[in-house]
């Protein structure tokens, strides 16, 4: 008998790419930055919120990049290190790929226990919400992990990716924010 087999991962492997693998939380932020400079922002707001206040504490980001349309949601962010920077090291503005490994959505994972998702494009409009927690479940593979996009209009929004991270897995002061 002959048979053809592929790899998979365990869930808590994310935990590696994100958690282990990104080496502080001013990384991961900067990891954010670089993904929105390579998708054409021109402006990138990072917010801290409510940092005196574990449980209400939030970090949001937010650009006015080209974004993603639900399919680009599902072929590029949902794609744990994506080519695109093989094909071209230029963006589409001409400036240089600063993302190295499509790895941009660990970030989130580092971050926080939770990532809020909003992209426009056009008028296309993609929400979804991580929970990074399923991938902790014992015996779970990332293949039988699946997420719920809520396509829609983008109701005159303006084209951008805004992210809104909680459960913050790490405490965040104004000295630490400011470094």
């Amino acid at each position: 008998m002959k048979d053809d087999w592929g790899f998979s991962f365990a869930g808590r492997t994310m935990d590696y790419f994100g958690g282990k693998a990104i080496t502080s939380d001013i990384t991961a932020l900067f990891e954010l930055i670089k993904n929105s400079r390579d998708a054409n922002a021109k402006e990138v707001t990072i917010r801290l919120k409510n940092i005196d206040k574990k449980d209400a504490a939030k970090i949001g980001a937010c650009d006015n990049c080209n974004g993603m349309s639900e399919n680009d949601v599902k072929e590029k962010w949902m794609v744990l290190g994506t080519g695109s920077c093989l094909y071209s090291d230029k963006t589409k503005n001409g400036k240089p790929v600063w993302g190295e490994m499509g790895m941009g959505i660990t970030a989130c994972q580092k971050l926080g226990s939770k990532t809020d998702l909003i992209s426009v494009k056009g008028k296309q409009r993609a929400n979804m919400t991580f929970d990074w927690s399923v991938f902790e479940k014992p015996g779970i593979a990332v293949d039988k992990i699946t997420f719920t996009v809520e396509a829609g209009s983008s109701d005159g929004m303006e084209s951008g990716l805004t992210l809104e991270i909680s459960g913050l897995k790490s405490k965040w002061t104004p000295k630490k924010s400011m470094s």
